[in-house]
């Protein structure tokens, strides 16, 4: 049993009779519908001596996702990419996203190497004491940037 996901594409066009530039007229939205299958299951901000931070996700579908173009951010950052390669997230399974993998998996003898992925963009600055009067935040995205989890 797995979770079904949708994609809504609207597509809106206005057209004005003394438009100069008729290629800049339509603009195309994209939504989500549906649970996402991958949810933001632990996030470690401040590992123990070297050990790198991770976000650990968790796959609560039926079936394996893929993240393949999926994208990761702070409260302070982009979206950053995390693999443009295809890489399953296993059903009912955790995928753990580092900065270095290989220290990571130093750091946790017991973890499976096909279980961790090392980001393809920038590793964002995980806020361990909060700015202000908020901690930070993490945000999943799809391949369309659209927020999986929070």
């Amino acid at each position: 049993m797995g979770l079904t996901i949708y994609h809504h594409w609207l597509a809106g066009n206005v057209v004005y009779a003394r438009d100069e530039r008729r290629t800049n007229d339509t603009v195309t939205l994209i939504r989500r519908v549906g649970l996402s299958p991958v949810v933001i299951s632990e996030v470690m901000c401040d590992p123990a001596g070297s050990c790198p931070e991770f976000v650990e996700l968790f796959n609560n579908g039926g079936r394996p996702f893929d993240l393949a173009g999926t994208r990761l951010r702070d409260a302070a950052h982009d979206l950053e990419l995390i693999t443009s390669l295809s890489v399953e997230a296993p059903a009912f399974g955790c995928i753990v996203l580092t900065s270095d993998a290989e220290v990571l998996l130093g750091c946790f003898p017991g973890l499976s190497a096909d279980a961790v992925i090392e980001l393809e963009g920038t590793w964002p600055s995980l806020n361990r004491t909060g700015s202000g009067s908020f901690a930070d935040s993490v945000i999943v995205a799809d391949r369309w940037c659209l927020p999986l989890d929070r």
